[in-house]
């Protein structure tokens, strides 16, 4: 969601909002500074959640990506091997 006015995003860190989703949270990052304390709390938070979540997303990506190179570096190895058995 694009934010057009402080307005727009005070209205949106309302406790009666409800949470915010990952695509409503960076747009708001131009607005950070001049939010009052409660907004700029709650803004916070839910940053903080949201960097968790892209934390979380990146460990398991690089976990899948770690496992994969090591598969790739065993058929390497064995490549190699059957390579110099047969010369």
């Amino acid at each position: 969601m694009l934010y057009h006015a402080l307005n727009e995003v005070e209205n949106r860190l309302a406790p009666e909002s409800g949470p915010l989703n990952d695509e409503e949270i960076i747009p708001m990052i131009p607005f950070a500074g001049r939010l009052g304390a409660g907004h700029m709390q709650r803004f916070t938070s839910e940053l903080a959640a949201y960097q968790a979540r892209i934390i979380r997303r990146f460990d398991t990506t690089s976990t899948i990506l770690s496992i994969v190179m090591i598969v790739f570096t065993v058929v390497n190895v064995v490549i190699a091997l059957v390579g110099r058995c047969h010369v």
